[in-house]
């Protein structure tokens, strides 16, 4: 006869429940307030913008330093966001005064960049390609040799999105 001190039968009982899939354990994600931030030359200029549905223009200075952005953080945004940065005010993929704009797709449940993504960078990326592992560039335009460092003038986020059509200047 084998004898189980209490303690003993529990875990025995425990781990078979636990492997049967009939105990589900949950664990404390590390999910934190989703923003996006843009970040300027020499630890300047930063600024943090909460990561949810909105069109955001920096004219007169509101929200972000106009043209000061040189790079672009994210953190927990969720999947299937669009993040479009237009160096116009007008946040319009269609409007002929556009230097630049680029359109990026989070693929990536509480998706967050590793380090800031400068913004050249992603104007070097080409289209469809990834940016950083979970985030994909959809599409971008760059009148000329343009760069897309300190020109970021409005910022049009769109959380638990569909693709937006395909739009050219």
């Amino acid at each position: 006869m084998i004898v189980f001190r209490r303690h003993s039968l529990e875990l025995v009982l425990a781990f078979f429940f636990v492997a049967a899939g009939c105990i589900q354990t949950v664990s404390a994600g590390n999910e934190g307030t989703p923003k996006l931030t843009l970040e300027g030359a020499n630890g300047e200029n930063h600024c943090s913008l909460d990561f949810t549905t909105s069109v955001r223009s920096f004219k007169g200075n509101a929200y972000c330093k106009n043209d000061s952005a040189i790079k672009l953080e994210v953190e927990h945004a969720p999947s299937a966001s669009n993040i479009l940065v237009f160096d116009d005010y007008s946040c319009d993929r269609t409007d002929p005064g556009n230097y630049f704009w680029f359109y990026l797709r989070t693929v990536k449940e509480n998706f967050s960049t590793a380090q800031p993504i400068d913004l050249d960078t992603i104007a070097h990326t080409e289209n469809g390609g990834v940016v950083a592992p979970g985030l994909k560039l959809i599409s971008k335009y760059q009148r000329g040799s343009y760069t897309f460092a300190k020109r970021a003038s409005c910022v049009k986020i769109e959380v638990d999105a569909p693709l937006l059509p395909d739009s050219g200047p």
